[in-house]
């Protein structure tokens, strides 16, 4: 359940916010991301893009 909302915390944060990057921020976020999620990258990436895919659902609810 923490990973859950961890991931609906980064992607509706996500919506709102623009960022210039370079490919080392990129991989440095995404690292920080899988430490705070508790997950590992591969999971971290799959996760982000089903909770992406949800909000409109999750949205519904409210």
């Amino acid at each position: 359940m923490d990973a859950l909302t961890n991931l609906l915390f980064v992607v509706e944060g996500g919506v709102c916010t623009t960022e210039l990057s370079d490919p080392l921020y990129l991989e440095l976020k995404t690292h920080s991301l899988g430490c705070w999620a508790g997950l590992p990258g591969p999971a971290l990436a799959e996760g982000l893009a089903i909770m992406t895919d949800a909000i409109p659902a999750l949205g519904a609810f409210n």
